[in-house]
């Protein structure tokens, strides 16, 4: 489990969300965002006080969630202004906490924290681009991986790119991993990326790359000509789900190079070393690999509307990467629960099911995607009102994976 520390800017944060948003900020959404599945070294929220009944009440409010509120006097100035600064001792809190912590969460809306970002991420390497949420104890056979639904879109991508930054997120498979979060209480690991889709695709062989997007000629190793390259969704896409290009000028084949390095590699080798090790506690591994469809799809030159027709797609690249047994138990659990299911169908399966499902040697991976309309909206990447539902019954799938039988694999 990962260690967590929270350092919250509560006068900053308040004026920040009223400005941009005219919204409140919520910190209950906020403290079960950031600390699910993580052991919390600190949370530290950095207040002023005024004597105000209603502050106090707001601040133990913050105590009863989790927080430890520190607390400064309010300075009024002559010339009529206020302040209440902590940012020196924000800082000096960060700097301590960070050398005990595998995340660091600052919430402000002060931009000078940008610096003591920077800083923390060289001096303790902690520009971590994924994240595995193991249990205390691996007690079953599965893994769960979820390689499209990170959303850390670096800064410097961000200065690429020509879309916006709702429209470069329609290849998101938003709220995967939080779908199947639960996993590691049923003792199975979920394997996410933190990095978008967008900037890096893990499902995609290494060097899946599209020779005229870059301002070199590209090396030799390369491959050109799948019919993923052709759709412009290569290891680095040239195009979002929709069929937007996404960058402005071409690309140099180092800075490409570095984030496959920074980012690909990792994941595979984090899910490489899952894999491996599940087979040598278990005999065998099942891997489910986690994503999302939109509810209208183009295939074949056709848009074909979900919204009616299919809920999840199971891909098991036609049989060859999983028991047809395991396939059979996935679809017959979910088309149970009132869903629709199909084989296949957009979508068999990616890189991910191909290159790690080999029966045979006891790996059995299976691609699952879920229709996105299910449980969020759409149109501006929010959860909608059945987030809840799908995350009720994704979890009773994952208990009866992890309760599966190995001989069931066989029948």
């Amino acid at each position: 489990m990962k260690k967590v520390s929270i350092f919250i800017d509560v006068q900053n944060i308040y004026y920040t969300t009223k400005s941009a948003y005219q919204r409140n900020f919520d910190y209950n959404k906020f403290w079960t965002a950031v600390t699910r599945n993580r052991q919390v070294i600190t949370a530290r929220a950095y207040a002023t006080s005024r004597g105000d009944k209603k502050q106090e009440a707001f601040q133990n409010i913050l105590r009863a969630i989790g927080f430890d509120v520190k607390q400064k006097p309010f300075i009024q100035r002559s010339d009529g202004s206020s302040k209440g600064d902590w940012d020196v001792g924000i800082t000096i809190d960060v700097i301590e906490y960070a050398q005990q912590s595998d995340i660091v969460v600052l919430a402000s809306g002060d931009g000078d924290f940008d610096l003591l970002i920077k800083e923390i991420k060289t001096k303790f390497n902690t520009d971590q681009m994924i994240e595995i949420l193991t249990p205390v104890r691996q007690t079953a056979p599965v893994i769960f991986s979820s390689p499209h639904s990170g959303r850390i879109y670096p800064a410097d991508f961000l200065d690429l790119v020509r879309l916006d930054k709702q429209a470069i997120r329609r290849s998101e498979d938003c709220f995967v991993d939080e779908i199947f979060d639960k996993a590691p209480y049923y003792g199975a690991p979920l394997l996410k990326a933190l990095f978008p889709r967008a900037y890096v695709d893990p499902n995609r062989e290494p060097y899946e790359l599209d020779p005229t997007m870059f301002k070199e000629p590209v090396p030799d190793f390369v491959n050109a000509y799948s019919p993923r390259v052709a759709a412009g969704l290569g290891t680095i896409a040239r195009v979002v789900a929709n069929g937007s290009e996404i960058y402005d000028s071409k690309l140099n084949f180092k800075e490409v190079n570095e984030r496959i390095n920074r980012c690909y590699h990792p994941y595979h080798l984090a899910l490489e070393n899952l894999i491996n090790n599940t087979r040598e506690i278990f005999g065998y591994c099942i891997l489910i690999d986690c994503h999302s469809m939109p509810s209208t799809i183009e295939t074949h030159k056709k848009n074909v509307d979900l919204s009616r027709q299919i809920d999840f797609v199971l891909g098991d690249s036609h049989g060859k990467s999983c028991s047809p047994a395991l396939t059979m138990m996935i679809e017959e659990i979910i088309s149970d629960m009132g869903y629709s299911v199909a084989r296949n169908f957009p979508y068999s399966g990616g890189f991910i099911t191909r290159n790690y499902g080999k029966p045979t040697d006891g790996i059995h991976a299976i691609q699952i995607e879920i229709k996105r309309g299910l449980y969020m909206n759409e149109h501006n990447y929010t959860r909608n009102s059945r987030m809840s539902e799908i995350i009720q019954d994704m979890t009773y799938l994952t208990k009866q994976l992890v309760s599966l039988e190995p001989q069931a694999l066989a029948a």
